[in-house]
């Protein structure tokens, strides 16, 4: 089974998951559910640093499965 999930995520200055939604399916919604909840479970992510000078930042990222 292998497919592309692409999600897209926001976090706070603290690294904090603010928001996450799904961009793209795979086509097989188990790994779109993984891909989602891959984001949830790998909180808290590092905080932004200071000198961005941001509150939140946006990403867009394409998770690739590739299971036998």
């Amino acid at each position: 089974m292998e497919g592309i999930v692409l999600v897209t995520f926001t976090l706070d200055a603290e690294g904090r998951l603010l928001d996450y939604s799904l961009v793209q399916g795979s086509g097989v919604a188990g790994l779109d559910r993984a891909a989602l909840q891959l984001l949830k479970e790998a909180e808290p992510y590092p905080a932004i640093p200071d000198a961005l000078g941001l509150k939140q930042y946006a990403l867009q990222v394409p998770v690739r499965y590739s299971l036998e």
